[in-house]
């Protein structure tokens, strides 16, 4: 993996949906409760500004979501600060509102009365536990800017981390960053009038691998940070804690137990698009000495087709593959050039998913050089 800033683009979810087979095949496992298996303990001890904090997943750093600073704000309050928060520094005096449409349905933040660029969002990183000399970090950002312009993840040192466009004013951004980096505040940066953040999360990139063989650049199965979660775990950002996968749309995403260890199961879909999508940049590619072969083992019930397909316009579908009668199905696709990558989109990731809108479940993803 690179340890180096690497860039990722912008989400794009439009597809369109397709009609599924019957339902009468369901999947071998399904969602329970919520869990939060992997969750930093605490003694239940107020810090020093006498809140209380709450549990983080196990690899993750930081995230709003988590910040009890901003969970235990009223909704609609309009804070100069966040409640003694030692991350959340408002940049110069936009209006701040707290939201309730954070991932999950946490508080989130909306930020209006924008002047310039200035006028924006800080998280200080001083009081972060990690350690940047060492360690690679997944820096991920979700929210609107409410129509078109631009938005980044930049740092005080003037480092852009990740830039891009935004047509219809959502956006998902995520860069890795490590390598000594010295950043004592990470800014989201607009030129919009209007800012609304409703996760910002900081996760650890580098982490001890689970036994895997040597040509396998990735899998599923033996990504630590997926394979901590325990069954039941349901939302959002906390299922896609590993930095190689992203969400793509807003089904409901439930940890379930499957054939290879943790799977991902996909409900409540309202388009075929309701996946999981497959980020590449964070490999070092070397198409000159090996090609690549991206494997999907999966499962949609009531059968009918899956597909590795690209994330982002024109939504190519690369490898589409009929499930069996039992609604299972494995696919191979090859990798073997950037052209290869391209095709997948702007940002080269490859979305895991089907042709219709039934339930699909991803027990195994494997990426092999061969």
């Amino acid at each position: 993996m690179r340890n180096k800033f690497l860039f990722l683009m912008l989400v794009a979810l439009l597809a369109f949906a397709v009609a599924c087979g019957g339902n009468n095949d369901a999947p071998p496992a399904t969602g329970g409760d919520v869990a939060e298996n992997g969750a930093v303990e605490t003694n239940g001890a107020e810090d020093d500004t006498g809140v209380v904090p709450i549990a983080r997943p196990a690899g993750v750093v930081y995230s709003l979501a988590t910040d009890a600073h901003l969970q235990n704000a009223q909704v609609s309050d309009e804070p100069s600060e966040i409640g003694g928060s030692p991350y959340i520094v408002r940049a110069d005096v936009p209006l701040w509102t707290v939201t309730g449409y954070g991932v999950n349905e946490t508080n989130a933040l909306a930020m209006s009365n924008r002047a310039g660029h200035g006028y924006s969002f800080d998280i200080s990183t001083a009081a972060f536990d990690w350690d940047l000399a060492n360690n690679t970090y997944m820096i991920t950002v979700s929210g609107s800017i409410g129509g078109a312009g631009d938005v980044s993840i930049t740092c005080e040192t003037g480092e852009v981390f990740v830039a891009a466009e935004v047509g219809d004013g959502n956006f998902s951004l995520a860069a890795v960053i490590g390598g000594g980096l010295e950043c004592g505040v990470i800014r989201i940066d607009t030129n919009a009038y209007q800012l609304y953040i409703n996760e910002f999360m900081v996760s650890q990139f580098t982490s001890a691998d689970l036994p895997r063989p040597a040509n396998v650049v990735y899998s599923l199965s033996t990504d630590p940070l997926f394979q901590q979660l325990e069954p039941g775990t349901r939302g959002y950002r906390n299922v896609f804690i590993t930095p190689i996968l992203n969400p793509a749309g807003t089904p409901t995403y439930t940890i379930v137990e499957g054939p290879y260890g943790n799977a991902i199961q996909i409900t409540n879909r309202t388009g075929n698009y309701n996946a999981v999508d497959f980020i590449t940049d964070v490999f070092d590619w070397d198409f000159e000495n090996y090609s690549y072969i991206l494997t999907l083992h999966a499962h949609v019930q009531g059968g009918d087709t899956g597909l590795i397909g690209g994330a982002d316009s024109p939504w190519n579908w690369l490898s589409p593959l009929d499930t069996d009668e039992n609604g299972n199905f494995s696919i191979s696709h090859l990798i073997d050039s950037y052209t290869s990558l391209e095709a997948a989109g702007s940002r080269r990731w490859f979305r895991l998913q089907s042709t219709c809108i039934n339930p699909l479940t991803i027990y195994e993803v494997i990426l092999e050089k061969q």
